[in-house]
């Protein structure tokens, strides 16, 4: 499931004002994928959680960098 290009604009727009219902929404949307995708290159289960939190903190700190003409935020997360 993909978030389209709209969806994606408008939590991006919340995230870069920093925006909490936005910053949750891009979490709870991306949090199986992005946390899977940890568990493959670290299988201590500890260390992959520490791995996801830095990663979604650097989405945060970097997402106004995102540009949605080249390509899916999911690509760039």
């Amino acid at each position: 499931m993909n978030l389209s290009k709209k969806q994606a604009e408008k939590l991006i727009k919340g995230c870069i004002k920093n925006d909490r219902t936005a910053q949750e929404a891009l979490y709870r949307y991306f949090y199986a994928d992005m946390l899977r995708v940890c568990y493959s290159y670290l299988p201590d289960r500890e260390l992959a959680k520490e791995a996801f939190n830095m990663g979604f903190l650097k989405v945060f700190q970097s997402i106004q960098n995102f540009n949605t003409g080249k390509g899916e935020l999911g690509g760039w997360i």
